[in-house]
């Protein structure tokens, strides 16, 4: 039998055989092993020179409700847990804060490099950019409050970073509970000096409005005693009108007696004369005498004594009741003691208790209000910062690891070039 013919593949010229190509690769793998060597030599000694930076990282979270409880019943200011951290976050944040800790603290010396000489705003930005706030939970359980954050530091000492950690957090504290001390004793001290001139706006007015009683009471006083004035000048003209009046009746009648020679009382009846009863005479005398008729009748005497009794009287107020009681009236109003009573008062503050009252008592309220705020606190340390056990950078393994591929592939490369060289130099030969 003959043999079957083998089948034939045909060759171009710018095909690659790979069997060959990893056949002449292992011909150059000294020269691969070598180039990785010094890869993986030169990231072990980037290792050996770089120093690890190691992250430490500090939990915070709001504070408890009760903490708030003294200061929102103190009728002052109010306070939420989320108000508080918010301050708390704000002050962490803030780059003056930062400063002034970072001036303070005098932590300048674990930012400074030996192989360059940086001015203190260089450190300052090593200090800023090194340490971070960042705000957890609030994107997952949709509040509307950051309640809770975090604050990391990398640097290559890690005791070190975890005393600034601890320090930044205490003197952020301190600082935002200090704010907010100032802010609740000025707003004290305003609501204090708001009640104080409240108190002292209604004793003036109630002094005010004392004064201008005392004017409008004056007023109505002294146009009441000059009308009483009035009314008693009339009462006590009228009574010497009718005094003088009686006085020239009493004298024509005297002179009518007086030429009748009318000693002592008679009458015109002519049983007078028969009759010796002086009690009929007397009730005869009496009824003329209330008629005013025949006056002179009476008798020389009599009228006499009554003309000169009228003659020497100085006043005739006692002759009217009316003149009498318009003279009380008088004396009434000249001591005007409701006036002199108001004049006499020193102080009003009595008279308006009723509406300073409720001032009074915020002014006693607010000045013995006493809260001890060494126990406030804005927020809680939910972690402290723990010292790692492995650096954060740089890592090794990963650098290691590259150095090794990327030291393979340059020298697979650098393989590749100097075999071309060599086959165009056989094909020139």
């Amino acid at each position: 039998m003959k043999a079957a013919p083998q089948e034939s593949y045909p060759t171009y010229p710018d095909e690659i055989d790979l069997f060959q190509l990893c056949a002449d690769l292992w011909g150059k793998r000294w020269w691969i092993a070598g180039i990785t060597a010094i890869s993986v030599l030169i990231a072990v000694l980037y290792l050996w020179v770089t120093p690890p930076v190691y992250k430490v990282t500090a939990y915070i979270k709001s504070a408890n409700p009760t903490n708030f409880i003294v200061i929102n019943q103190s009728g002052v200011d109010k306070i939420t847990p989320d108000d508080a951290f918010r301050v708390f976050r704000e002050n962490t944040l803030s780059k003056e804060v930062r400063r002034r800790f970072f001036n303070i603290a005098e932590i300048k010396s674990g930012f400074v490099s030996d192989e360059t000489t940086l001015t203190d705003d260089q450190l300052f930005m090593r200090f800023d950019e090194s340490l971070v706030l960042t705000d957890i939970g609030k994107e997952e359980d949709g509040a509307s409050e950051v309640r809770n954050a975090s604050i990391a530091m990398e640097h290559r000492d890690p005791q070190y970073a975890a005393k600034v950690v601890n320090e930044f957090i205490a003197f952020s504290e301190s600082l935002s509970v200090k704010g907010f001390l100032e802010d609740f004793e000025e707003k004290r001290t305003k609501k204090l000096d708001f009640n104080k001139n409240k108190i002292t706006e209604i004793i003036a007015f109630a002094e005010e409005e004392r004064r201008n009683e005392i004017i409008v009471l004056t007023e109505k006083n002294k146009l009441a005693l000059s009308k009483a004035e009035d009314e008693l000048a009339a009462l006590q003209a009228k009574a010497k009108n009718k005094r003088e009046d009686r006085i020239m009746v009493l004298s024509e009648a005297v002179s009518i007696a007086s030429k009748l020679n009318i000693i002592r009382p008679t009458t015109l009846s002519e049983q007078i004369e028969t009759q010796s009863s002086v009690g009929a005479v007397s009730t005869e005398i009496n009824n003329y005498d209330q008629r005013n008729e025949l006056l002179y009748f009476l008798g020389v005497n009599f009228l006499n004594a009554e003309l000169e009794a009228l003659m020497q009287r100085k006043t005739d107020d006692f002759s009217d009741s009316n003149i009498r009681e318009k003279l009380s009236q008088i004396e009434l109003l000249r001591k005007a003691r409701k006036i002199e009573t108001l004049l006499a008062r020193s102080d009003d503050k009595a008279f308006v208790i009723d509406k300073i009252g409720p001032f009074l008592q915020q002014v006693e309220h607010l000045k013995r209000l006493d809260i001890d705020f060494s126990s406030v606190e804005f927020s809680r340390v939910d972690g402290p910062p723990v010292i790692p056990n492995k650096p954060l950078s740089p890592k090794r393994s990963l650098i290691v690891s590259l150095s090794l591929v990327l030291g393979a592939m340059v020298g697979m490369f650098v393989a590749l070039i100097l075999l071309g060289i060599e086959k165009r130099t056989r094909v020139s030969a």
